[in-house]
């Protein structure tokens, strides 16, 4: 089994992946050895971020913090096995609140390439304490959950199957949203 420390090694630098090497007895090994030897659990961890409440809101802006990647191929071309990656958030969202079933979901990358309007998720809770809502578009399954307490969220994407992998790929946001 193969885990990548490619994430682990560009994000916190040579000092994590010397201590990666020394915990799976290869201390002396290059990087491409560890990843050839690799089998034992990642953790890319931050600080807890500075929350607020975000009840009563009816519009989002969401920072994400933290992503995931999951995705296989029998491709030797592409992932050639199952592959996970895990990294600073990039992919930034909007929500809007439309009426009390639905909201208006984009992505910073939707809008990059183009789009100018969002998804509607449907919405199956909507309290105080938490807002759910998800999006079944044919291909993929979207969820959000967002904490109003505390203003933190979670988006995950996946799907059954990618074009050309041919097998499923899913992805998570830890978000803060304000």
């Amino acid at each position: 089994m193969t885990i990548y420390f490619k994430a682990c090694v560009a994000i916190c630098g040579l000092s994590a992946f010397a201590v990666a090497a020394g915990q799976l007895g290869i201390a002396h090994a290059s990087p491409a050895r560890v990843l050839q030897r690799a089998a034992t659990d990642l953790t890319l961890k931050i600080d807890f971020p500075p929350t607020q409440s975000v009840r009563g809101r009816r519009s989002l802006t969401c920072r994400s913090l933290l992503e995931t990647d999951v995705t296989g191929s029998r491709d030797k071309f592409l992932t050639n096995g199952i592959e996970a990656k895990v990294s600073h958030g990039a992919n930034d969202i909007s929500i809007v609140l439309k009426e009390p079933t639905s909201i208006t979901f984009i992505s910073e990358a939707a809008r990059k390439s183009g789009m100018d309007r969002g998804d509607d998720f449907t919405v199956v809770r909507n309290d105080d304490s938490q807002l759910v809502a998800y999006l079944f578009n044919g291909t993929s399954l979207n969820s959000f959950v967002l904490n109003k307490t505390n203003g933190l969220a979670i988006w995950s994407k996946i799907r059954s199957t990618f074009p050309v992998y041919d097998a499923p790929t899913g992805g998570t946001s830890y978000l803060l949203c304000r």
